[in-house]
């Protein structure tokens, strides 16, 4: 009887195991939103996959006001496909709008995020790829017409939701052995010396990474982005909030006092995704008139 009891509890185990295994990458990520309730924040979606996963984003009332005087914030996770970047976005955005120590931060800042925009990658465990040929951790601008890539959409619905919704900053977030923060190949000679008078670890961006894209080109047509790539050896991001004003002072007034006369390196591309899905020039997306000079956190 004992050993009755025992292959019925492994059989129950095995079938558990098995229907959770056959999740679909668009049910994990519907089974992950749904444990995240936040008051006030509202689930929508940029875009979908290949496969039809949608791709999904949080926002709230003040993020969609842009005339709202907080400094608007897109966080971006999940690019990597890694399960760490995920779950560190979303445990900021939980920090952001649940803990009494970020009530300063939620004073000024309005945050968004799309904690997975590489959801098939992640589902499947084949990230950086999205199991469809792509890699949307770079590619940046995206080329083409629109949407219609066989191989990375993530990265030309991730580039026209910038350019629609218009952040002051965004910020993408990536799993790393050590923590570091990426900043944007100003010319040829830029090297991460340059920035360590702002005490915090630098590395400089690859030519077609998203925050390298964000500073030369434009998503709307209109104007650059600022923007930082944080690596992380931890899912605990509280840490990148609440120190998110070191140095940054210094490392936006030193971007804005050579963008004007920066060129992109002679690896970078600039031609932005121009064409809008129905193959006509895109005049819907605007950027943000604002031009941050102090850091989106307190």
């Amino acid at each position: 009887m004992k050993f009755e009891w025992m292959r019925l509890a492994v059989g129950i185990w095995l079938i558990g195991t098995t229907c959770l295994s056959a999740q679909t990458p668009a049910e994990k990520v519907e089974r992950l939103l749904d444990e995240l309730r936040l008051p006030g924040v509202i689930q929508t979606s940029i875009g979908v996959t290949r496969t039809g996963t949608p791709i999904p984003a949080l926002t709230t009332k003040d993020d969609l006001d842009y005339f709202t005087p907080k400094t608007r914030v897109l966080l971006v996770g999940g690019l990597d496909g890694s399960e760490a970047s995920v779950l560190a976005t979303l445990n900021a955005l939980r920090w952001f709008y649940l803990d009494d120590e970020a009530k300063p931060n939620r004073d000024k800042v309005a945050l968004s995020v799309v904690p997975v925009a590489n959801p098939d990658g992640w589902a499947l465990g084949v990230g950086p790829s999205n199991g469809s040929g792509g890699h949307p951790t770079t590619g940046y601008p995206p080329e083409g017409t629109a949407y219609n890539s066989a191989t990375d959409p993530e990265a030309a619905y991730l580039w026209r939701w910038i350019g629609m919704h218009a952040p002051d900053w965004v910020i993408e977030l990536r799993s790393a052995d050590k923590d570091s923060i990426g900043v944007p190949r100003i010319d040829d000679q830029t090297s991460p010396s340059e920035f360590t008078h702002i005490g915090v670890k630098f590395h400089v961006l690859e030519a077609d990474q998203l925050a390298q894209a964000l500073f030369y080109s434009s998503p709307s047509g209109i104007a650059s982005t600022s923007a930082v790539q944080y690596l992380l050896h931890t899912q605990d991001a509280k840490h990148l909030m609440r120190d998110w004003g070191v140095g940054v002072d210094d490392q936006t007034a030193f971007f804005r006092s050579r963008h004007t006369h920066a060129k992109p390196s002679s690896n970078a591309s600039s031609a932005p995704l121009s064409k809008s899905p129905n193959n006509s020039p895109n005049t819907t997306a605007t950027n943000s008139t604002k031009s941050p000079t102090s850091p989106p956190w307190p």
